[in-house]
């Protein structure tokens, strides 16, 4: 029995899970793509469960979070790269990760009072479709941080390949930047989604900042980044 289970390891410890093959077609399969796939629809159906308030209630405090570390990167970012030995990238990663976790951790004791007291009655299906809405909405802002977030890293090898890969990747970094841009425009004196990490780049040093960082500037549709990309190459 135990020689059965071990063989068994050692069969799938060799097989390549990026392709499988099915009735003679090979699938590339991305494990990121899946993992976003997944995170909207478990959003999606707690935000079905949790009714419309409080989803509306989480997504201000996801959005406010948000919308704090992007306007405030121009100011963080410089003093996480002047003070610690990291490269430009990582510098914007820690300052997002570090005002965002600091604004949702206070945010949170207005969500809980809310849980508790706050009420609101519309149809069932208001309430439930309401809900799923901003569940996905939210799910869309997270999903398009993390990958953003994950392209700020030093990756390699199979992770590296797997972000190059995702297909759906763009696509949840484009609505998500979307709807900040949206929600923003309404918000004077702000910046879009790009102009905060543009800002921050020059407050930095754009020397500071590797090709996979301008990269993603480019990706993103980032004007400077041409203007920088072309300066480099000169």
């Amino acid at each position: 029995m135990q020689n059965c289970v071990r063989s068994g390891c050692l069969v799938l410890a060799d097989i390549d899970w990026r392709h499988l093959s099915v009735m003679g077609y090979v699938m590339d399969v991305n494990f990121l793509d899946i993992g976003f796939i997944a995170l909207i629809l478990a959003f999606a159906i707690w935000g079905w469960r949790q009714k419309l308030l409080m989803q509306i209630v989480g997504f201000i405090g996801l959005f406010i979070g948000i919308f704090l570390s992007m306007e405030s990167l121009e100011i963080v970012a410089p003093i996480f790269a002047s003070i610690s030995l990291v490269s430009g990238s990582t510098a914007i990663l820690i300052s997002l990760i570090t005002v965002f976790l600091i604004v949702v951790y206070f945010y949170h004791f207005f969500y809980r009072w809310a849980h508790k007291r706050a009420k609101m009655k519309i149809p069932a299906f208001l309430e439930n479709g309401g809900g799923l809405l901003f569940g996905v909405l939210s799910s869309v802002l997270i999903a398009c941080m993390l990958s953003i977030s994950m392209a700020l890293l030093p990756l390699g090898g199979t992770l590296q390949a797997q972000m190059d890969g995702a297909k759906v990747r763009s696509h949840i970094e484009s609505a998500g930047i979307g709807i900040y841009d949206f929600i923003t425009k309404k918000i004077n004196g702000s910046l879009t989604f790009i102009q905060c990490l543009e800002a921050a780049t020059k407050e930095v040093g754009v020397g500071e900042f590797d090709d996979n960082y301008i990269g993603l500037l480019l990706e993103l549709n980032s004007s400077e980044a041409i203007k920088w990309k072309s300066t480099a190459t000169k």
